[in-house]
C-alpha cells in the first residue's frame, strides 16, 4: 500500500516528493483524492459504499496478515528485509 500512496503523490506532484512540496499542497492532493474517491463510489451506485470499499481493505489487509503469519521466521525476515530495502530506496529517490 505504502507503494501505491508514493506513487500517487509522485503522478500528482510529477516528481518525487522532497522539501519544496508543502504540507498544503499534499493535504489537497489528500483531498483531491478523497473527492476522486467518492465520485467513483457515486458512479458505481448504492451497492458500494465507502464502508464497503474499507470493508474489502481490510479483508485484503487480514488477508496479506494471514499470509506472513504462516511463513517461517526465515521468511518472514527475508520478506521484511525486502520490503525495508523498498522503502529506503523509496526514501532516498524522495530526497533527490
Amino acid at each position: 500500500m505504502q507503494e501505491q500512496v508514493l506513487e500517487y503523490f509522485n503522478n500528482y506532484f510529477g516528481q518525487h516528493l522532497n522539501e519544496s512540496i508543502s504540507d498544503e499542497d499534499i493535504m489537497e492532493a489528500v483531498y483531491d483524492l478523497i473527492g476522486l474517491t467518492e465520485a467513483v463510489l457515486e458512479s458505481v451506485g448504492d451497492e458500494w459504499t465507502i464502508e464497503k470499499a474499507r470493508e474489502v481493505g481490510r479483508k485484503d489487509k487480514q488477508e496479506r496478515k494471514k499470509k506472513y503469519n504462516a511463513m517461517s521466521p526465515a521468511e518472514q525476515k527475508k520478506h521484511d528485509e525486502h520490503w525495508d530495502e523498498v522503502m529506503r530506496d523509496k526514501i532516498e529517490k524522495m530526497s533527490r
